[in-house]
């Protein structure tokens, strides 16, 4: 075990810096989508599909650096496990338009 259990306010300060880390991110991304739609369109998928692989990219280095500062002994990793496979759904419910 790492003995790190976040509680409060250390949690909600590695929220804010995980929500901070993904957005810088993605911001190359983001604009390279806002030249390819000025270019082409709103009809042409491929900017759409690489922005799409860019969220579930940083998403997910994002997200397993979080993971990787918690405990890991037996039950924090279960929780993890469980965890993964939250994010993993959501990811792809956010990503194919469901609320």
């Amino acid at each position: 075990s790492r003995g790190k259990g976040v509680e409060g306010k250390g949690l909600k300060t590695m929220v804010d810096n995980a929500q901070r880390e993904f957005w810088m991110a993605l911001e190359a991304d983001f604009f390279l989508l806002l030249g390819a739609v000025a270019d082409t369109g709103l009809s042409d998928v491929a900017p759409r599909k690489a922005w799409e692989h860019a969220i579930r990219k940083a998403g997910w280095i994002i997200f397993e650096s979080w993971l990787m500062q918690l405990d890991s002994n037996a039950e924090a990793l279960q929780r993890q496990v469980e965890a993964r496979n939250y994010f993993a759904i959501q990811t792809e419910r956010i990503l194919r338009g469901g609320t």
